[in-house]
């Protein structure tokens, strides 16, 4: 009777076991999708043939929070008068997620940003409307991105921070981070399929301007990825200890925060309506650390995605502690 339960207890384990949906190997890690040479440019090397790739993460932020998607066809026009306008822009962030139903690694940190935009036609390396999407066709590619299947019931759901997803794409290196899009090719597939739904996110990792940048306000780079902003990048981040600089603090905008030293961030405001009040004095706010090294080194350039107004808190006087560690976590 004893073996009898025992080897019915055996068995109920090994069927109650899931079978991960995307095991090691069947999926890109961040870790090799972000890997980087000495001088800061991707040592990512991209399948042979052309074939896209899947990556498979938690969403950090709702689509609509990040960038104005709202439909706006612009044609390529010869003037240049229309040169860069992207007309609406879908953005999210994904980050390294793993558990027995989903798979992915432990081990794997990181993450990415995959981005859409409508007029392709309008880069001047590309100069044609054809590779624009009209106003119909984008909405239908947003209701398709906003609305992934759930894998697990076969039904639609709508994308938001929290999602466990996969994701199909190309990609390209970018001011010093590669990102998931479409190579600015409108029949290049952006695929997603839902494999959880209301995870809660994972925690913030707090840091401090001055644990990402030097006394002259340069950042620290590590090749290795292993410390500072580098290893942050398309992550969750709570910045702790700064106060705003410069900049208008209202959706869809840039500002600058500070601790009090020479050291410096650029915040980027998402399209959340409710980003229209600053906050005063000194505070810690929590983000998606980004990359946009604008002067061509892929060193530098890291900003900090704000979304959510919930995400700032204001530090008490007994907290604040400038030029140091910060004060208290959010």
């Amino acid at each position: 009777m004893v073996l009898l339960a025992s080897t019915l207890l055996i068995a109920s384990s090994a069927i109650a076991q899931p079978t991960p949906y995307y095991p090691p190997g069947s999926y890109t890690p961040f870790s090799a999708l972000e890997a980087v040479s000495p001088n800061g440019s991707s040592s990512f090397s991209w399948p042979t043939g052309g074939s896209p790739i899947t990556v498979m993460g938690i969403v950090l932020n709702n689509p609509s929070d990040m960038l104005d998607s709202t439909p706006n066809f612009q044609p390529w026009l010869d003037d240049y008068s229309n040169i860069y306008n992207l007309g609406g822009q879908w953005q999210i962030f994904i980050q390294a997620y793993s558990n027995p139903t989903v798979g992915g690694s432990a081990a794997d940190f990181g993450g990415c940003e995959v981005w859409m935009g409508q007029n392709y036609g309008n880069l001047p390396w590309i100069a044609d409307s054809s590779d624009s999407y009209t106003n119909s066709a984008w909405t239908a590619k947003l209701a398709a991105l906003n609305h992934p299947t759930l894998l697990s019931t076969g039904s639609t759901v709508s994308l938001r921070a929290g999602d466990v997803v996969a994701i199909t794409s190309f990609g390209l290196e970018y001011q010093g981070m590669v990102n998931l899009n479409q190579q600015h090719d409108i029949n290049n597939p952006l695929t997603i399929t839902d494999l959880e739904t209301g995870v809660p996110l994972p925690a913030p990792t707090a840091t401090t301007l001055g644990q990402l940048m030097n006394s002259s306000g340069n950042f620290y780079f590590d090749p290795t990825r292993r410390t500072g902003a580098e290893h942050l990048q398309g992550t969750l981040v709570q910045l702790d200890g700064v106060r705003l600089l410069s900049g208008t603090w209202a959706p869809n905008n840039q500002v600058v925060v500070t601790d009090g030293s020479l050291r410096q961030m650029i915040l980027n405001l998402g399209n959340n309506p409710d980003l229209n009040t600053a906050p005063a004095g000194t505070f810690n706010v929590s983000g998606i650390l980004d990359q946009e090294s604008t002067d061509g080194s892929n060193q530098n350039g890291y900003t900090l995605w704000l979304t959510d107004s919930g995400n700032v808190s204001v530090q008490s006087k007994s907290s604040v502690i400038l030029n140091g560690s910060g004060g208290g976590g959010s």
